[in-house]
């Protein structure tokens, strides 16, 4: 089996679509449907990169898990 890098942007789409999912493609504030990925601001994207990057390294450190029990 060989390593591959997962990129940022690989991260933040598949946490962006998870949400898609979650609130059946409708925003939780407005009610109005949510763009796709690919249709989504740039700086939206960005941020949701971030977020996924942050949430994968809190992951690996455990902080997160520790604090936070489900």
């Amino acid at each position: 089996m060989t390593d591959r890098l997962v990129t940022a942007s690989a991260l933040g789409r598949a946490a962006y679509e998870g949400y898609l999912i979650a609130c059946d493609g409708r925003s939780l504030v407005s009610g109005e449907p949510l763009p796709t990925w690919d249709d989504q601001d740039d700086a939206i994207q960005a941020a949701w990169e971030r977020a996924a990057v942050a949430a994968v390294r809190a992951y690996r450190n455990h902080r997160w898990l520790s604090e936070n029990r489900w």
